[in-house]
């Protein structure tokens, strides 16, 4: 269900000028067009497209990238961080909901 209390912002996608995430965890392209999605294995795909073409990304990590501030450090180095959906429903993307976690916290 969508929380219409939660004023929706928005911000580019890093590396995706061409695209724009809410806090809520709506995607579209900056001209306000509708991005495709699909919901797989416990997560949300959004379709993006480069110069290479079209991929799918997990649409929790492009709202914790634009709204999520204290990523661990060494966070792409395999074992050392993850993203925690903090209600446990990963298909609930609200930047309020996400929340960086490195190996050490619990």
């Amino acid at each position: 269900m969508e929380d219409n209390t939660i004023e929706e912002k928005w911000a580019y996608v890093y590396g995706f000028a061409d695209y724009q995430i809410s806090n809520r965890g709506n995607i579209r392209t900056a001209n306000w067009e509708t991005v495709p999605v699909i919901y797989k294995e416990q997560a949300i795909y959004a379709k993006l497209t480069l110069d290479d073409g079209p991929k799918y990304y997990n649409l929790a990590y492009i709202v914790a990238n634009a709204f999520i501030q204290d990523k661990p450090e060494n966070f792409m180095r395999p074992g050392f961080g993850k993203l925690i959906h903090i209600d446990g429903n990963n298909f609930n993307n609200h930047a309020d909901n996400l929340r960086w976690q490195n190996v050490f916290q619990s």
